[in-house]
């Protein structure tokens, strides 16, 4: 799911995706940012308007924050879990697609 989130995130013009590696070789989390709007702006978007839980912030890692140049704003954090479908994957491709 994680992959799959990675991709499709990384094709939507205005996301800034902060990865490295291959999913595989990292935890199911990952930072971005969508252009035009702070990250708590995003994340209120997504909870209001399509029921998507994210996070906002620092994540408790404001030194890596600085390496990124996402200092002191942070990012948008998305952890898809064991149980998320590809459905649910694809809903939020949709409304990071929306939103913009």
């Amino acid at each position: 799911m994680l992959d799959r989130l990675a991709r499709g995130l990384a094709r939507i013009p205005g996301i800034t995706l902060y990865k490295t590696g291959a999913s595989c070789q990292q935890a199911a989390v990952l930072s971005l940012n969508l252009k035009g709007f702070e990250p708590g702006e995003a994340c209120a978007v997504l909870d209001q308007a399509f029921d998507i839980k994210a996070r906002a912030g620092l994540h408790c890692a404001p030194a890596a924050h600085k390496t990124f140049g996402t200092f002191p704003a942070g990012t948008i954090r998305l952890s898809p879990g064991y149980f998320n479908t590809t459905d649910e994957i694809d809903f939020t491709l949709d409304a990071f697609k929306k939103s913009l």
